[in-house]
């Protein structure tokens, strides 16, 4: 990404050090984006529904809990873990570094 070209940061494979296999990067991308696609669904799914019900707020509101996961789980990553790794990166064993510099 832009972000990551910008700050020089790489994702790797904490076994090997190298780049991640294909299906540890889907799995990341997947635990990472997952549950913003759920609670965009979950968001549309309550629009659809035309009364103003308490079950209604109800869904809306879940679907903006589950939308800020990813985002809570960087938050307590970068408080909490010593490694600072999110809940993806642990799952499928990767994580996120900077590029090291190749000597000239």
């Amino acid at each position: 990404t832009i972000g990551k070209s910008v700050f020089e940061l790489q994702i790797i494979d904490v076994r090997t050090g190298q780049r991640p296999r294909a299906m540890q990067a889907l799995g990341r991308t997947a635990f990472q984006w997952l549950p913003i696609a759920v609670g965009g669904a979950t968001l549309e799914l309550a629009s659809q529904v035309e009364t103003e019900s308490q079950h209604n707020t109800a869904t809306i509101g879940a679907g903006l809990l589950i939308m800020i996961i990813p985002f809570l789980a960087l938050l307590f990553a970068s408080l909490r873990q010593s490694d600072k790794r999110p809940y993806w990166d642990q799952w499928v064993g990767t994580m996120v570094r900077y590029k090291s510099r190749q000597a000239s």
